[in-house]
């Protein structure tokens, strides 16, 4: 009986196995997705244009980090020498950022990253990366929205029950909700309260930064680099996550004009205005204050008040708190989305992917995800989960980079090799990455490092990447250079991180992992998406119903998705 049970076990594992491995390999046609996407925008309207996206980056990303992550880095980390610390992690991120420019003009879709990797790498791989970017946009909002309440309380003087840095938080609930409520019209009607915010933000940032020229003493930025080299690689990565966010401008693509063209200039406009901020922000706090002085708690607040303009000090509070808001408002706008983009592809619920009110915006997935939040923010003190959130990002951008690279590859004609090379040279960085962390001597670490990616790493340079016939109206510089280095980077900083953020990391990826086999698998469009003749799906889709499950009735309560897309003359069968 034991081996006979033993034996059932095992045949159910393996059936399991190949299902999941069939299964997470399913790609949704890269054509279908665009059609898919310019069907979504016919029904929802197209209300965001360059300058929106813009100002809706340059909010999600900038926040409160121009005021307290740059006088931190400062004084831990590479003094005065922290602007060119901002000058090479925004050298990094930018990238990523040229793979998320082209492949939100090859791909205008609110799934952002999550999109893209369906197209190019897998279902499985794709449910992960849209997983993770809960950690970025959800858990993240939840994180800002407490800091948000302390600096509040604090400036305020409230009463301590409204916040509790390690109990509730009522202030951090009020602010999700408020803000959740007004996304839910819509983006046609949210985009003033974000733009509004957003230009408050700068006008008051560039007072502060215009009168703090004044005060610049140049003898303070004397040394300069007083931590050398590595100080300036430290400033980095701790100032690195300061540029992300320009990604979420891809998860709105279906709500902007012309999406295929304004949102690629977007993101790459909204990463150099944040680099322009952070800089100008370091030289000022530098110059007024030695960074032997710096206050870590509030560095530009106790600046100006030591420098005797404490109106300035105040004003910096105001903006902290502004900035905050902004980043807390736009990572709300955009998880919504992404989980409508997975709810559209049958791996979350439907009620994901319901759109309703005069904006046709996902009103229940803003509610949920919105209420979710909140109850985060009530609850839980998580900016101990920073690095989790971070960890969380990168996977987003590594798959990115790697979209690119395959679809590059594919037009080639190089689609049979791409996948062994892509997952040789993959590897090898993420093996490399864990030995520089490991190894007790830096140098050895290098050459072990460098000899390990050097041979994909040339295996990947020497491909011949052709030209397209139709090509996209972005396409990144550099490939695949541009590609292998964000890849390689990527990773280097993703090992970067604490044990405990890894371990966490895992845990929600393993959680992910079994949500999609109990879920996703049986629930997934993946196997129709597969079959669809992208042509006429793009000829017929605005005769089609969005919803695709919505117009089952007429076939009858039994009829699969491939009844479905057959009924419309929509399938290659």
């Amino acid at each position: 009986m034991e081996n006979a049970a033993s034996s059932s076990n095992t045949k159910l594992g393996a059936t399991l196995a190949k299902e999941v491995l069939k299964s997470g390999s399913r790609k949704k046609n890269l054509q279908v997705s665009a059609a898919a996407s310019n069907l979504q925008r016919s029904q929802t309207g197209r209300f965001l244009g360059f300058v929106d996206l813009v100002l809706l980056g340059v909010g999600g990303t900038v926040g409160a980090g121009v005021f307290l992550l740059t006088g931190i880095a400062a004084a831990r980390d590479a003094g005065p020498s922290i602007v060119l610390s901002f000058a090479l992690a925004s050298f990094v991120c930018t990238l990523s950022a040229f793979s998320y420019a082209e492949m939100s003009s090859r791909l205008p879709s609110c799934g952002s990253a999550y999109a893209f990797a369906y197209s190019t790498i897998g279902e499985l791989f794709a449910f992960l990366v849209g997983w993770c970017l809960t950690l970025e946009y959800g858990i993240s909002a939840a994180a800002v929205a407490r800091s948000w309440a302390a600096h509040i309380s604090e400036a305020a003087q409230l009463p301590k029950f409204l916040h509790n840095s390690s109990g509730l938080s009522i202030l951090g609930f009020i602010l999700v909700v408020a803000l959740t409520l007004i996304l839910c019209s819509g983006m046609r009607e949210a985009k003033w309260i974000i733009d509004s915010a957003t230009i408050l933000y700068a006008l008051v940032l560039s007072a502060i930064l215009i009168r703090g020229v004044f005060l610049i003493d140049p003898s303070n930025w004397n040394p300069f680099a007083p931590y050398g080299f590595s100080g300036i690689v430290a400033g980095a990565s701790t100032v690195f996550f300061a540029f992300v966010g320009f990604d979420q401008v891809a998860a709105v693509a279906e709500e902007a004009h012309n999406p295929s063209q304004t949102v690629p200039k977007a993101i790459l406009t909204c990463l150099i205005i944040v680099f322009a901020t952070y800089a100008a922000a370091a030289l000022v706090l530098t110059g007024i204050v030695p960074y032997t002085l710096l206050d870590t708690q509030a560095p530009f607040i106790t600046a100006f008040k030591e420098r005797g303009f404490a109106v300035f000090g105040r004003l910096a509070a105001i903006a902290t708190a502004l900035g905050m808001q902004n980043t807390a408002m736009v990572a709300l706008a955009a998880q919504p989305r992404i989980f409508f983009a997975m709810a559209r592809d049958g791996l979350l619920p439907e009620l994901f992917g319901e759109v309703s009110g005069p904006g046709s915006a996902p009103r229940a997935s803003s509610l949920l995800c919105g209420f979710g939040v909140a109850i985060l923010a009530l609850l839980v003190p998580l900016q101990t989960l920073t690095d989790l959130v971070s960890g969380g990002t990168i996977l987003a951008l590594l798959s990115t980079n790697i979209a690119v690279l395959y679809i590059r590859l594919q037009i080639s004609g190089h689609e049979s090799d791409s996948k062994i090379l892509l997952i040789l040279f993959v590897s090898s960085c993420a093996v490399a990455s864990w030995l520089s962390r490991v190894m007790p001597y830096r140098i050895v670490g290098v050459i072990i490092t460098l000899s390990i990616v050097s041979f994909p790493f040339f295996l990947l340079m020497r491909m011949p990447f052709t030209e397209e016939s139709n090509p996209p109206s972005f396409r990144s510089p550099g490939v695949p250079l541009v590609q292998a280095c964000g890849i390689f980077f990527n990773l280097f900083l993703l090992f970067r991180l604490h044990t405990a953020a890894l371990s966490m990391l895992a845990v929600w990826l393993v959680i992910g992992f079994t949500f999609y086999v109990a879920y996703g698998i049986r629930h997934s469009l993946g196997s129709a998406w597969e079959r669809v003749d992208s042509d006429a799906f793009a000829q017929r889709q605005p005769h089609l119903t969005f919803n695709l499950r919505s117009s089952f009735d007429s076939l009858g309560e039994e009829a699969s998705v491939s009844e479905w897309f057959q009924a419309n003359d929509v399938t290659t069968e």
